[in-house]
């Protein structure tokens, strides 16, 4: 198996982990977000046991989805940039906690207009970027809105 594969499967791991401590921590404590399915509170207080398994489907499928349009890891992978995107995706979960209930048009114009500004000054990848964000994008929602009357 080549670095690059090992790195990716360890990468969706790590991600599907990292952004379910980001789910307990921004948007449950927060009242974003209250879970109904059960069993509820086996490893944190308010959190569903499916919430890791649904977040691996998500970040497995999002990689696959927007895998034809980021060729360049194999060649040339970057740490630094995705410990930036790590950061970046952590920053705008953080604020949805913060501020996603109270004010949640503002939070979205905020989060477009440094995207966008993001998206200008990615001179390298600019068309696999925003081929790939607005993939994630249309995803992510559609998976929200199909889930939304299960939640209850």
């Amino acid at each position: 198996m080549k670095l690059h594969n090992i790195l990716t499967a360890i990468g969706v791991i790590g991600a599907a982990a990292w952004f379910t401590l980001c789910d307990k921590f921004f948007h449950i404590d927060n009242d974003i977000l209250i879970y109904y399915w059960q069993p509820l509170s086996l490893l944190f207080q308010g959190q569903s046991v499916w919430t890791f398994p649904i977040f691996l489907c998500a970040t497995t499928g999002f990689y696959f989805a927007t895998r034809p349009f980021a060729t360049a890891w194999k060649e040339n992978p970057s740490y630094l940039v995705t410990v930036i995107n790590i950061a970046v995706c952590t920053l705008v979960y953080f604020g949805s906690g913060m501020v996603g209930n109270a004010h949640p048009m503002i939070y979205f114009w905020i989060v477009l207009v440094f995207w966008i500004v993001r998206i200008i000054f990615e001179s390298e990848h600019r068309a696999t970027a925003v081929k790939a964000c607005l993939l994630m994008g249309f995803l992510g929602c559609f998976w929200e809105g199909a889930m939304k009357r299960t939640l209850r």
